[in-house]
């Protein structure tokens, strides 16, 4: 019997497991089902067209038909996944409301994240909006031009590209986050602080601590919060995402947090497969299950999971969640621990934060950089904090570091590169592994 591959989602993780299988196997009948309406586009591009960087949504689609035809990839759009029969491997799905199947003898579940939708009344109101998909922000995108005020629910990283979007886009805008702090699962309060104040100054308000409570009006609405009442045109909700695991426990798989998968990406029922969003991953650094909703984790497991789908045994072993944006000019980035994970996972640590210039102080064009490592008392790097420019290059290699289980003597005392206009003599990542190494040494009572 000839191979057949389906897989059920289009976005990063689904496509890439595709392509990945076609590569490995030129003869495998391939099939991918999307419920949305366009091709594989890109997801973590969306707020940049809204704020203006990027010219046209059409600019995110990343692969036109002719591209999946001539992998002989059988893509069928606004398909809705129905139900799976494990025991005959067949796939039902409607398609512009008439009911098909298709057979599979492998099947891959790329199904995503479904956004967080709070339960407080008003929540449906026309005038609030999701942003998830590339439908959700032209939606948006069209009110933007109409409104002068709004209020984003959520000071996670997407809340907080919206919120600089619409910022740059003229509008006022306040951000409501029920935690103390903004990006409180990438940063620890004392750089997150950082980024907060660097917002407040492009005119971006903040309600931290706070939480929704009602919405009300037709038309102009006004957010009842925790704390006072916000005016304004519209309200975006950016509260998080969550595993989309519907079909999954339709189907009898293991779930916990999301698809429970092995090193083959490999679900509890053989020869079903998962990735991206969906599926729950193993920390590099404390072992345990976390979610990784990051497109570059959803790329690493669809290539292992395409792979094994057509045979070929690849493994995926774990995240350490190496994350870097650009909010209102200024760059930020995150990798493995911070003290408040370390401290949840019950790791006893030390962390060191240092904050200057990041090139010589002559220089005219000159930044400020802060870098906070957290180490285990055994000076081994488990995380570190990134605000300023080259956040993605150091949240790189401190990925690498704590994958390679670096010491924090190794990382204050290794060579780099030097230039005025890039960098200072002294390396920040070294400064700060310094200001660590110090406060170990006084934590095991040595001098």
């Amino acid at each position: 019997m000839k191979k057949r591959l389906v897989v059920v989602g289009g976005g990063v993780a689904g496509v890439t497991a595709a392509i990945e299988a076609r590569k490995l196997d030129k003869d495998v009948k391939i099939t991918v089902l999307d419920r949305e309406s366009r091709m594989h586009y890109s997801h973590c591009g969306l707020p940049f067209v809204l704020s203006g960087v990027v010219d046209s949504f059409d600019r995110l689609i990343l692969f036109d038909e002719g591209f999946y035809r001539r992998l002989d990839l059988n893509v069928i759009l606004n398909a809705e996944v129905c139900s799976v029969d494990t025991e005959a491997k067949r796939v039902c799905y409607l398609e512009g409301g008439k009911s098909c199947c298709v057979e599979y003898t492998s099947l891959i579940l790329a199904t995503g994240s479904l956004p967080c939708k709070p339960k407080v009344e008003g929540i449906d109101n026309p005038n609030v909006f999701y942003a998830k998909t590339m439908d959700d922000f032209k939606k948006l995108n069209e009110v933007v031009s109409k409104g002068k005020s709004c209020v984003v629910l959520g000071a996670g990283l997407i809340g907080l590209e919206i919120a600089a979007a619409l910022r740059q886009r003229g509008l006022e805008v306040s951000v409501l986050e029920c935690a103390e702090s903004v990006l409180c699962g990438m940063f620890d309060k004392d750089v997150s602080q950082v980024v907060e104040h660097h917002l407040a100054g492009s005119g971006i308000k903040f309600l931290l601590g706070a939480s929704l409570k009602e919405v009300r009006g037709i038309g102009r609405l006004c957010a009842v919060t925790s704390r006072e009442k916000i005016e304004c045109d519209f309200i975006v909700v950016a509260a998080g995402v969550k595993p989309n695991t519907v079909l999954a426990e339709s189907m009898g798989l293991k779930v916990e947090d999301g698809v429970v998968v092995d090193e083959r990406m490999m679900s509890s029922i053989e020869g079903v497969f998962a990735c991206g969003d969906c599926v729950q991953c193993v920390h590099c650094v404390h072992g345990g299950s976390v979610l990784s909703q990051l497109a570059t984790a959803a790329l690493r497991e669809a290539k292992v999971a395409g792979a094994n789908a057509v045979g070929v045994k690849k493994r995926f072993t774990s995240v350490s969640n190496a994350v870097v944006s650009e909010l209102a000019g200024l760059s930020v980035g995150s990798v493995g621990l911070t003290e408040a994970n370390a401290a949840k996972n019950r790791i006893t640590h030390v962390s060191g934060k240092y904050s200057g210039l990041d090139s010589v102080e002559y220089w005219p064009e000159r930044g400020r950089i802060t870098v906070k490592l957290v180490a285990n008392t055994n000076g081994v790097l488990i995380g570190g904090q990134v605000v300023g420019a080259g956040a993605d290059g150091v949240v790189n290699l401190l990925c690498l570091a704590i994958r390679k289980k670096a010491s924090l003597e190794e990382l204050s005392s290794m060579e780099t590169c030097y230039t005025p206009p890039l960098s200072p003599v002294v390396n920040p990542l070294s400064m700060a592994a310094e200001i660590a190494l110090k406060k170990l040494a006084l934590k095991s009572g040595k001098k």
